[in-house]
């Protein structure tokens, strides 16, 4: 069952894989897609350093790929581009810095060298060193979760998948280096239903939410002052 998936600039695809508990790198290669490695045991979830369980995001930088182990397993886990070998891993259950319940998404930096981690249950997006040092976090009583995150300049756009007690679900923009969510947007023709994914477009121009209960696809145009 295919979740999250990443596509870089060389032209490669990266997928997490729920069902299978698996990380995919995958070429292009016209209609087809040729498998260039698998990370993770298929069909066996685990805790340790060589398996996934319900591996939920992933993303490419310069330093490798990063996968958010989120549905059983509390953790960030880096791995080898080239290769799909694990390199580093960081987080434990919690709710403090650089702890999570559930990692559902995460995004790097515009610059590099800085992850945004959607931490689902705690409701929040952190901002971690590639090594797992906590910077700051974007949280309110706005919202109490937090499933979907994505960066562009100096905003960082988040989307709860549920409603709660503060109304309908709504994408939320914050401010870079402040911590402080500065405003918010939505649908005006009916709500979200459950928002799952948020992607800002290279020219900051758009923002795609994919909506898996309708199922929808939300394109919004963003202006900038």
């Amino acid at each position: 069952m295919p979740h999250g998936i990443h596509a870089d600039r060389d032209g490669f695809l990266y997928t997490t894989d729920v069902g299978s508990h698996t990380v995919a790198k995958w070429n292009i290669n016209g209609n087809d897609l040729d498998l260039v490695w698998e990370s993770g045991v298929k069909l066996m979830p685990d805790a340790d350093n060589k398996h996934f369980c319900k591996p939920a995001g992933v993303v490419k930088s310069d330093e490798g790929v990063f996968v958010a182990d989120g549905y059983c397993n509390s953790r960030i886990v880096q791995l080898d581009s080239a290769t799909g070998k694990r390199m580093y891993e960081f987080g434990l259950p919690g709710n403090g810095p650089a702890q999570f319940n559930l990692p559902h998404d995460v995004v790097t930096s515009p610059a590099g060298g800085h992850l945004f981690v959607a931490d689902r249950e705690n409701g929040r997006v952190q901002e971690l060193s590639t090594r797992g040092d906590f910077i700051m976090q974007w949280a309110a009583n706005l919202f109490s979760n937090i499933y979907s995150a994505d960066t562009f300049n100096d905003y960082v756009y988040m989307v709860p998948g549920r409603a709660d007690a503060s109304g309908p679900a709504r994408v939320f923009v914050g401010r870079a280096g402040t911590g402080l969510i500065e405003y918010a947007f939505g649908p005006t023709s009916r709500p979200f239903g459950q928002a799952h994914v948020l992607r800002v477009s290279p020219s900051g121009e758009r923002i795609a939410i994919g909506d898996i209960s309708k199922p929808t696809l939300w394109m919004f145009r963003v202006s900038y002052s």
